[in-house]
């Protein structure tokens, strides 16, 4: 009976080693978590995606680790939930002025583009190419709109100046041309003249 008992504590021992183990793991990830939700720039986008992804490792590895004491396991729990929401909160407050950002961007582009647009087939060449360069100008010191969108806005925006610079080019080569050709008519008549 004595031999029962023993195992019995042994196996009981063990089990609380466990999860004092397993509360130790907890409280480190914990700290691994503040430490992220603390460790970065909360400026950049980039930081923020990089220190979300480093989150989800942590929340990864939480979900590896056994449990512990049902008391020690509610507190330790609901540190570390707080602590990721309180990450994903401020990630969400961020990304929402991002996007509203990204928004007032996005409408100057458009307005921009709404100008090329509207002088891209104007034949007053010295004045129009002066506006288009101020366009552009405008448009260099804006910021990115998001990627997926940023390649469509610029396209549109390209095409519309292009089709100005374009027939501008056209329009001086064809005078070259002309021109080039009045020149000898000129020529074959002073040739004429002098013999």
């Amino acid at each position: 009976l004595d031999d029962v008992y023993k195992k019995i504590k042994s196996f009981y021992n063990a089990a609380e080693e466990l999860k004092e183990g397993n509360l130790q793991s907890k409280k480190a990830l914990v700290e691994k978590a503040k430490a992220i939700l603390d460790g970065f720039d909360k400026k950049n986008v980039g930081k923020w995606n990089e220190a979300t992804n480093k989150l989800i490792e942590v929340q990864n590895e939480w979900k590896t680790i056994g449990r512990t004491s049902q008391k020690d396991n509610d507190i330790v729990w609901n540190e570390f939930r707080t602590t990721c929401d309180e990450f994903f909160n401020k990630k969400k407050e961020f990304f929402a002025v991002v996007h509203e950002q990204q928004g007032d961007v996005k409408k100057a582009k458009l307005a921009l583009i709404e100008k090329a647009e509207a002088l891209q087939n104007s034949t007053d060449w010295q004045k129009t190419s002066q506006d288009l360069i101020k366009i552009q100008d405008a448009w260099k010191k804006q910021h990115l709109v998001n990627e997926r969108e940023e390649g469509k806005l610029f396209f549109r925006f390209r095409k519309a100046c292009n089709a100005f610079f374009d027939a501008k080019k056209a329009h001086h080569e064809a005078v070259g041309a002309a021109l080039e050709g009045n020149i000898h008519i000129k020529e074959e008549i002073l040739a004429k003249i002098a013999a």
